[in-house]
């Protein structure tokens, strides 16, 4: 999948689409948009569990 990149001071966004489907990918400088790759994934859930978890320690519930 070929992206387009748009750059602002201290952040990125990058688009594209393949069959049919979009993503849209944000980040922060400090994330280097050449390192990001893609891969497929056929179970979420641990992605899942894994932001859950940063969400409730946003939140100091743990």
């Amino acid at each position: 999948m070929l992206f387009e990149v748009w750059r602002e001071a201290g952040r990125w966004w990058a688009a594209g689409h393949h069959d049919g489907k979009s993503l849209i990918l944000e980040g922060t400088t400090e994330l280097d948009l050449s390192a990001v790759s893609q891969r497929r994934v056929s179970d979420i859930e641990p992605y899942l569990q894994g932001r859950r978890a940063q969400v409730r320690a946003a939140r100091g519930e743990l």
